[in-house]
């Protein structure tokens, strides 16, 4: 049997956002100007996600799914001290949602954006969905320096490096200065 918290997690809407002129499909006729304000849009996305997660009572982190054309098709947040599930880190719960919602296609061709760098587990669920690709907001390594501990905190290039499929390209990190702010004084 789920969990109240659980089931009201599953059922909570994704949010579509229409971003033109910022589609991947276009990539190579922008300028790498327009392709790094596109990236900037969407972790500063994922950063206010993020910050709804603190606010929410949650760890501060984030994440958003874009499609292929640069629309935001879902968000979801960090659950794991309102659930009181450890695993419910924003990455694995958009993972979840993307793959009971979008259909495998979709996912193939879309990007995760994410306040802070995927952790292990978290790389996990981004390769075995075939995400291809991810951007972030702060390192892994800085995190490790604000939360004083460096446990379990790897680079997820080299995580995603590994794997015996194609590796999913990983860029970031991207407004690392401003993606540290919603952990401030949160870690004391």
């Amino acid at each position: 049997m789920q969990s109240p918290n659980r089931r009201k997690f599953l059922q909570t809407p994704a949010i579509a956002i229409a971003l033109p002129g910022i589609a991947s499909s276009q990539a190579s006729a922008q300028s790498p100007q327009r392709l790094r304000e596109g990236r900037e849009q969407f972790i500063r996305q994922a950063i206010e996600v993020a910050a709804s997660a603190r606010k929410n009572g949650n760890h501060p982190f984030g994440a958003l799914l874009v499609d292929e054309r640069g629309r935001v098709i879902l968000t979801a947040e960090n659950t794991a001290l309102t659930t009181k599930d450890p695993t419910r880190h924003a990455e694995l719960n958009l993972v979840q949602l993307a793959c009971a919602n979008i259909s495998s296609e979709t996912l193939a061709k879309a990007t995760l954006y994410t306040s802070t760098e995927p952790c292990i587990m978290c790389c996990g669920a981004i390769h075995w969905a075939r995400i291809p690709s991810v951007v972030f907001g702060c390192s892994a390594k800085t995190l490790g320096s604000i939360v004083k501990s460096d446990d379990f905190l790897f680079p997820c290039r080299e995580t995603f490096r590994r794997t015996k499929q194609p590796s999913v390209l990983v860029v970031g990190p991207v407004l690392e200065a401003e993606a540290v702010v919603v952990h401030r004084d949160f870690w004391n």
